[in-house]
């Protein structure tokens, strides 16, 4: 058994043990953070203030538009448009309105609510639409925004969903392990490793290291992780996460567990 570190608060303890099976993932020290490949633009991230969060359950009443019935006209969301939500949580229209205006400015055409808690965003061209789509990962308040091309012909479900990107920090590592091939390994346990954050990349921030993972929606997230350093040691670390996805087990949402499902507890009155 390799030997064991753990880390509480920036102290560390160790301890010899017995020979035997080699627990964690082997790392060797890495003193440089290797690029990316992707470029500091392609992760756009809102965050809203506190006047402008919502309530993820609350049906919301925009009074400015109806959701689009089945037989609305197809000539305002016709190409070049996208469909997309919010993980978690149901904006309400004119908020949504005012988060593309804020990510693409005088390439937005409209923005439409096709469905309780799903738009449809046009932009002015086809080009566009295609780079906002292939341009990387959008955050609205550290929840991912899944979008896709809008056809007609297909329908679109929030549980359609099982697998998200999250952004992740990790306490107690020591700064020898911060380059992109070190943290990669760590945290590959639970998922795929995307890219560090430009400002862990460029050490700007020495307290955590900050990561972008996608993980699957109904894999437990760990909050220790263990890894081998170069010298056979068994270092724990801890993991914090500034969103978790979460489904309901009563009724499949997102963004919600059973405890807190208003469905649940209004099928029990």
């Amino acid at each position: 058994m390799a030997r064991t570190r753990s880390r509480a608060q920036g102290k560390m303890k160790s301890r010899p043990s017995n020979k035997g099976k080699r627990k964690g993932v082997q790392l060797e020290t890495e003193d440089t953070c290797a690029g990316t490949g992707l470029e500091k633009g392609e992760v756009n991230e809102l965050v809203l203030s506190e006047e402008e969060m919502i309530d993820t359950d609350t049906p919301l009443i925009d009074g400015v538009q109806e959701p689009l019935s089945p037989g609305a006209s197809l000539k305002i969301i016709q190409r070049p448009s996208i469909v997309c939500y919010v993980l978690g949580v149901n904006p309400p229209l004119q908020i949504m309105e005012g988060f593309a205006k804020r990510m693409w400015g005088d390439k937005l055409d409209r923005v439409k609510l096709l469905s309780y808690g799903i738009y449809i965003i046009r932009f002015n061209n086809e080009e566009f639409r295609d780079q906002v789509l292939n341009g990387g990962f959008i955050f609205f308040n550290r929840r991912s925004v899944i979008m896709k091309p809008w056809n007609p012909n297909d329908t679109f479900s929030k549980e359609d969903v099982t697998r998200v990107p999250i952004w992740i920090q990790l306490e107690g590592l020591e700064l020898k392990y911060w380059g992109e091939k070190s943290l990669f390994k760590i945290v590959g346990q639970m998922g795929k490793p995307i890219m560090v954050d430009a400002i862990t990349k460029e050490r700007e921030r020495l307290s955590y290291p900050r990561i972008l993972i996608e993980v699957s929606m109904d894999k437990k997230l760990p909050e220790m992780l263990e890894f081998e350093d170069e010298q056979g040691w068994n270092s724990s670390i801890g993991v914090k996460y500034e969103w978790k996805p979460s489904i309901c087990t009563h009724c499949s949402g997102l963004g919600h567990i059973a405890d807190d499902c208003r469905k649940g507890k209004v099928g029990k009155a």
